[in-house]
């Protein structure tokens, strides 16, 4: 659980700074605080929901057990993210 906790904080920082910098730089300006908004709760609303929810679920069910569902939904995600980059999926990026 450190390993996994100290890697999230490794790479969710620079996730984060990639979105957001896509969207200064292929937003219009006059149309980028109104997309700016909109990234922000697209990228933070779901952490706001899933702590409440977490917390619930440990009442109800035992810990390992949910950290267990975790992992296999973060393998699962990575599997799917790999099998992409390999084929081909993610092409290049457009450059303006």
């Amino acid at each position: 659980m450190l390993a996994g906790s100290l890697l999230i904080g490794a790479g969710l920082p620079g996730a984060l700074i990639a979105a957001l910098t896509a969207v200064q730089r292929e937003t219009p300006a006059d149309r980028l605080g109104v997309a700016a908004g909109r990234v922000h709760t697209l990228l933070y609303a779901p952490n706001a929901v899933a702590l409440p929810a977490g917390a619930g679920l440990l009442a109800v069910a035992d810990h390992r057990v949910l950290l267990v569902a975790a992992g296999a939904g973060a393998l699962g995600c990575a599997a799917w993210l790999v099998r992409g980059v390999r084929s081909g999926e993610a092409g290049e990026v457009p450059r303006r």
